[in-house]
């Protein structure tokens, strides 16, 4: 039990640091990151076995479950971390920051179609080929974001609300 008490206790050490740096982290990439730090492979039993001791803020969005490091975080959230090398599969991004990062591209370069932000999009996340996954989740974000009213469709193109 001491033992085992101590490897709950540093397992939660290794959570907390992971949610200090990546905040918020889709679930399986939270399991994956914590079990990888302890020379663990990244199987499902590890995976949850980590999922078992996070009692962080768990939000399930209809794009999966997200990881914050706390409710503060959560409701204070605006910004997104553009990245030079794909570190972070695209369904791995939290859909909040996924449209900050869309917000920020249509402030910076203006109106663009559909399938141009998309791009611009992915590269700010280091995501330099664009399979039918990735195009597939950015469509949908960007359709959840005009739904959202976080950005405007218009004659094609899409751009941020006037403020």
């Amino acid at each position: 039990p001491k033992t085992q008490n101590l490897l709950r206790s540093q397992v939660k050490e290794t959570i907390k640091a992971v949610l200090e740096k990546e905040s918020p982290i889709e679930q399986q990439r939270l399991g994956k990151l914590v079990a990888q730090a302890w020379g663990y492979r990244n199987g499902k039993n590890e995976r949850q076995f980590v999922l078992d001791h996070t009692h962080n803020f768990f939000e399930e969005t209809k794009f999966g479950t997200f990881v914050w490091e706390n409710s503060l975080q959560k409701n204070r959230f605006n910004t997104f971390y553009p990245s030079k090398k794909n570190h972070r599969k695209i369904d791995e991004i939290h859909p909040r920051e996924l449209i900050f990062a869309l917000q920020h591209v249509l402030e910076a370069l203006g109106p663009l179609d559909r399938d141009e932000a998309a791009k611009v999009l992915s590269k700010q996340f280091g995501i330099n080929r664009m399979t039918q996954k990735v195009k597939d989740h950015l469509q949908k974000i960007i359709i959840y974001a005009i739904q959202q009213n976080q950005v405007i469709s218009s004659k094609e193109k899409i751009t941020v609300p006037k403020k």
